[in-house]
């Protein structure tokens, strides 16, 4: 485990690694803490997946659908329950969402309903073709990281497009809870400086909450917006 900002990751992994780089840049991001590709390395040898998933490459085989259920009870083993249940009480929140390259849940209030979440991310078919094209190719298969966050009532939030020459953002999708406008102070300031973090065009969700702006999730410029509740 450890703190966003202190992963080694990088853009290719997805939004979790977008945001790692803003705030290892000193932008204010929703923090929370990682399930690092250690641990996720550890859940394909404890839980036989990995083995798995070699015996297929072996074979020639493609893993199909039945990887996902046949794993979907599989042991995350002791350490990493624990070290998930303490981090989740260090978050203190009534609800959280897990967020990686492959997907995400929200308004998790449970800790099974966290531990299952991250089994399914691990359990990604997208994710295990990479893992067994690797494991042909005589690669070791690639681990992702997850993230867990706290939960934010937002009393304003929405979406922006930005793209190395916007000298405004579009904003859009914007929602309120109280009288607030959408340009609220600052928030110009905040999202021109996650674009020159990248140097390239991105959509960028953010948040005002308790009276701190934060910025929520990135996404490529060319991708809708996604909701973490569609894995």
């Amino acid at each position: 485990m450890c703190g966003l900002g202190e992963l080694a990751c990088h853009r290719g992994h997805g939004a979790l690694g977008a945001l790692n780089l803003l705030a290892r840049a000193g932008l204010p991001v929703l923090g929370g803490t990682v399930v690092t590709c250690r641990a996720h390395r550890e859940f394909l040898a404890g839980s036989g997946l990995g083995r798995y998933l070699s015996l297929k490459a072996s074979s020639g085989e493609a893993p199909g659908g039945g990887a996902a259920r046949g794993f979907a009870s599989a042991p995350l083993g002791d350490a990493l329950q624990a070290a998930v249940c303490d981090a989740l009480a260090s978050l203190g929140a009534r609800s959280v969402a897990v967020l990686s390259e492959y997907g995400g849940r929200a308004n998790l209030r449970t800790i099974p309903a966290v531990l299952d979440a991250l089994r399914r991310i691990w359990l990604s078919p997208e994710g295990l073709k990479l893992q067994l094209e690797a494991l042909s190719a005589g690669a070791k298969p690639p681990t992702w990281p997850v993230l867990l966050q706290r939960e934010l009532r937002t009393e304003l939030t929405g979406w922006a497009a930005v793209t190395p020459r916007s000298r405004r953002p579009d904003l859009y999708g914007v929602r309120t809870a109280g009288t607030r406008s959408g340009r609220t102070p600052g928030l110009d300031e905040l999202l021109l400086g996650a674009r020159d973090v990248f140097g390239e065009p991105l959509r960028l969700r953010w948040g005002l909450a308790e009276g701190e702006l934060r910025i929520l999730d990135v996404l490529p410029a060319g991708k809708e917006t996604h909701d973490p509740r569609d894995l």
